[in-house]
């Protein structure tokens, strides 16, 4: 609820409030002012006034008991333009109870306010029952009653009848996802998926397998993205990525699984077993995805610092050969200006001297990066090898998509180099001149340096997506169904 709204259905006002606070939601108009002093006696508008304030801010009665703070006191009588009022005084004014009945009367009738019938109670709880497909907790429900009946100008009933809709809502669209889940992936599967959450993991040094899926990595290192991609494998093996879950809202899967996180896996095991289903296959499908996320974060990174590294790689080249063609080009000089040769033989030494220095090259630095980057084979196979527990998708004509199917296809060949008969995929110009050389298995190499960088592009423009992911899923998931 945003902060304009934060007094909404609030029984009690707090012990303190800001003199902001007083000006944006207790302050009192013109109209108010003129209405409460054509109603209420000298010693009775103070009281009226406090009444019709918080009535209006919280859309509800305030009890006659509750204290108020000063700031407010003060700034009521100011507007009213009567002394003081202390708020023992208050309190001894609504020692009779018709009295604080009557000022909220002519509070409710002053601001339009009507009382809950039973057409609006079944209207109520029709906007849960939609709301409950998202809501995260019970308490996000009756939030959502409070805000729909001050925005209708109705009188918010007491919390514990709110209570009562929002866990009716709430507990009739729990058990809609149990059925559901139940349906998507099957009793024996499930069953299967919950024993295997709280068995033990293979050498027992992360206790069960519940407790390893929520260890979070350590560090960014090529091993962190290993023992991501080992989980990934795990639930996968569990058909985690084909639980057909998307009738559930991921909010809805996200709340139910951060409800697993936070607990010890003995205190999840020992709650409703209807609740239970839903929180360990909600936990295991978002871990499943968040993992996923994971992985495809950190293999950015990666291929960014392989990438780094080369260009560090070049760079370094270059300065050297720059120094070394300075010296040969300083010598060659010195021999030019030797007065004790003829200027024939002046111009042969100088010739020989430069062309030991050879051609210098004319590819720009990136170009240069590039082959660095393909001679860095070990790294980059390794790197694109451990994506392969990841399904991508792709629309037709992608480049990062068909170079990742290709370099696929070599896998399933098992060779390192690419057949003569093996046609490639475009990887445009860039590309182009290290992809196309005539050695097999250097054109195998710079192919791969080429599937790295663009499937990472690929994956930031959303031309190539996982379907097991959140950050990463299709573009067309991530807006509203028809």
């Amino acid at each position: 609820m945003s902060y304009a709204k934060r007094f909404i259905g609030v029984e009690r006002l707090p012990t303190r409030l800001s003199e902001f606070d007083v000006r944006q939601a207790f302050c009192l108009s013109k109209d108010d002012i003129a209405a409460i002093s054509e109603r209420f006696r000298h010693d009775r508008r103070v009281a009226a006034a406090i009444q019709m304030l918080f009535l209006r801010a919280s859309g509800r009665p305030m009890d006659r008991f509750a204290s108020v703070p000063k700031m407010l006191l003060r700034s009521v009588c100011e507007a009213l333009a009567t002394p003081a009022v202390s708020i023992a005084s208050l309190r001894s004014l609504y020692e009779r109870r018709q009295t604080l009945y009557e000022h909220q009367a002519w509070a409710r009738a002053y601001l339009g306010l009507q009382d809950l019938d039973d057409a609006q109670v079944e209207q109520l709880e029709q906007v849960l029952t939609i709301a409950a497909l998202e809501a995260a907790h019970p308490d996000d429900l009756a939030e959502t009653a409070r805000l729909w009946l001050y925005d209708r100008r109705i009188v918010i009933p007491g919390p514990r009848r709110l209570a009562d809709w929002a866990r009716r809502a709430f507990d009739t669209t729990e058990a809609a996802m149990a059925a559901t889940i139940e349906a998507a992936i099957g009793k024996a599967a499930l069953r299967r998926a919950i024993d295997w959450a709280y068995s033990p993991q293979a050498g027992g040094l992360m206790g069960s397998h519940l407790e390893w899926l929520k260890t979070p990595p350590k560090r960014h290192a090529p091993s962190t993205m290993v023992e991501t991609l080992e989980k990934v494998r795990a639930l996968k093996e569990l058909g985690a990525h084909n639980w057909a879950l998307d009738p559930i809202a991921l909010s809805k899967q996200q709340a139910y699984a951060a409800h697993v996180q936070m607990r010890r896996p003995s205190m999840t095991a020992r709650i409703e077993q209807q609740r239970q289903t839903v929180e360990i296959a909600c936990f295991l499908r978002v871990t499943l995805l968040e993992l996923t996320d994971a992985a495809l974060m950190q293999a950015s990174r990666r291929s960014q610092d392989l990438f780094r590294r080369a260009a560090e790689r070049v760079q370094t080249g270059r300065s050297r050969s720059s120094g070394a063609t300075l010296q040969q080009a300083i010598k060659a000089k010195s021999v030019l200006h030797d007065e004790t040769k003829t200027w024939r033989d002046r111009v042969l030494e100088a010739r020989a001297m430069l062309d030991d220095i050879g051609d210098v090259s004319m590819a720009t630095f990136a170009s240069q990066v590039r082959r660095a980057l393909a001679e860095d084979s070990r790294r980059v196979h390794a790197h694109l090898a451990g994506l392969r527990d990841i399904d991508f998708a792709g629309t037709p004509g992608d480049t990062g998509y068909e170079q990742w199917q290709a370099w696929s296809m070599l896998q399933a060949l098992n060779t390192k180099e690419v057949p003569p008969d093996f046609e490639l995929p475009p990887v445009g110009a860039a590309w182009s001149a290290i992809v196309s050389d005539l050695d097999p298995q250097s054109r195998y190499r710079a192919f791969e340096a080429s599937t790295m960088m663009a499937l990472r592009k690929s994956l930031r423009r959303g031309s190539a997506w996982v379907n097991h992911s959140i950050t990463f899923r299709a573009r067309e998931s991530m807006l509203l169904a028809d």
